[in-house]
């Protein structure tokens, strides 16, 4: 059964404020926003979330039905919340809180698989992956430019880490895109009918999510030839 996990929250006024655009926007922009320094920050708020999901994701191992839980952790990031000891942040330092951000965040991650592995009655399937590489070569300065090899290959190999039981880890190539990672799964463990779809990758500027470039295999990006109409 699918499930996007959740973790359960008493109520907090700054939490609702903050997790809400439409209802930030009214709290900082009339007299209400007075009382905000009264609540929670955006980092404690966003701190809290995460914390709750590598706490309380172990507690799944222990359902006897079969699940496919789904969690999200939208750290590291730019705009950095959390120093090394998972405390939020009062402001974002660059790459020293990328590092101190990082440092939690591997802690909290190892001490959540492991608890999934010692807790679960049968060997759980347990995927850690990256929606994207980083940018630290700067990929997005010009809302314009397409990425030269160095880019695109940084942006398009995220980080990925996988425990398969049973042989599983013989079933995922060793070089793979991460559109094809739950369809190698499902075919082993389940006998799915999903064969791999092509791995073909396409870079987009965040401002232009639609204007999309092609990158091949081998991180050089396709250009496509233009039309010039015999005279």
């Amino acid at each position: 059964m699918p499930a996007k996990y959740m973790p359960p929250a008493p109520f907090d006024l700054g939490r609702s404020i903050h997790r809400s655009p439409i209802a930030e926007y009214f709290a900082t922009t009339t007299l209400f926003s007075k009382l905000m320094p009264r609540l929670s920050t955006p980092n404690q708020v966003d701190r809290d979330h995460a914390m709750g999901i590598f706490a309380g994701v172990p507690s799944i191992a222990r359902d006897p039905r079969l699940t496919f839980t789904f969690a999200h952790v939208l750290m590291p990031h730019l705009g950095y919340k959390i120093d090394a000891s998972c405390a939020p942040l009062v402001r974002s330092m660059g790459q020293s809180s990328l590092a101190g951000e990082l440092d939690c965040l591997n802690k909290r991650t190892l001490t959540m698989v492991h608890s999934l592995l010692s807790t679960s009655s049968v060997p759980p399937i347990i995927i850690i992956q990256g929606d994207h590489g980083s940018q630290s070569l700067k990929q997005f300065v010009n809302d314009r430019a397409i990425p030269n090899t160095a880019q695109a290959r940084e942006r398009f190999r995220p980080f990925g880490a996988y425990y398969l039981p049973d042989g599983g880890d013989a079933v995922v190539p060793d070089s793979t895109s991460i559109v094809n990672v739950l369809r190698y799964v499902f075919s082993y463990y389940f006998n799915a009918d999903l064969k791999p779809i092509p791995n073909t990758m396409y870079y987009s500027h965040w401002r232009y999510p639609y204007r999309t470039t092609e990158v091949d295999a081998n991180f050089h990006v396709v250009l496509k030839p233009t039309h010039n109409p015999a005279r």
